[in-house]
């Protein structure tokens, strides 16, 4: 939860009274007491938002109702990125055609990107699992960098070695996840085209209602 306390104040020369807010989002609650304030005199609003487990950027606001007859809504925002303790970028790695017979080896398909606060060490990754029974490399970790609002992150750079298949040909899909102690893991899907070294254009041939003696009835087809 990520909580932001405005101060109000009355700077219009007269007597203002509030009679309400609107927020912008579910993901918000506001504290505000309907008041008056005499000029120059001022009251508190606070703004509690629910912070997405995701990487996020958000713009918030809430809109003061007042008695003012020319400035009748006062408006207040507040905006964030939040981000997760790790992600995979992409989170949809595709690798591509790939006979499933034989093993491969990809060095680099995508980033391992681990955050933390200002004053705290990117974790270190923990378990890691690809589904399917392929394996998972994660290189050495690159230099930390500061982001915007001093977030640090760190990057590491990921590798997939793909192992035989059980034979099924086709699109095919599997997932991958990164943990990292507590919290959620990183999470990423890998998919691939599973194709055979001898194909057979078209791959379904159609030859309709054959009379006897129309027999034999050919068909070119492609290998």
């Amino acid at each position: 939860m990520l909580t932001h306390r405005f101060l109000i104040t009355n700077t219009t020369g007269v007597e203002v009274k509030i009679t309400g807010e609107n927020h912008s989002c579910s993901c918000t609650t506001v504290d505000l007491e309907p008041v008056t304030l005499v000029p120059g005199a001022s009251t508190p609003l606070t703004m509690a938002v629910r912070v997405p487990q995701g990487y996020a950027t958000m713009d918030l606001s809430c809109t003061v109702q007042t008695d003012h007859p020319r400035f009748p809504n006062w408006i207040y925002r507040l905006r964030f990125a939040g981000y997760p303790t790790a992600r995979i970028d992409p989170d949809r790695i595709d690798l591509g055609r790939r006979q499933p017979i034989q093993p491969a080896d990809y060095p680099k398909v995508a980033w391992l990107e681990v955050f933390a606060p200002a004053n705290k060490k990117p974790p270190a990754p923990g378990t890691v699992s690809l589904s399917g029974g392929h394996g998972v490399r994660i290189g050495e970790r690159s230099n930390v960098e500061t982001l915007v609002g001093g977030v640090r992150r760190a990057r590491y750079p990921l590798g997939i070695s793909m192992g035989r298949d059980d034979g099924i040909l086709g699109p095919r899909a599997e997932g991958l996840n990164i943990g990292f102690g507590g919290g959620l893991p990183a999470s990423a899907t890998v998919q691939w085209v599973a194709s055979s070294a001898i194909n057979c254009f078209p791959a379904q041939v159609s030859f309709g209602i054959v009379a006897a003696d129309t027999l034999p009835v050919r068909r070119r087809l492609k290998i």
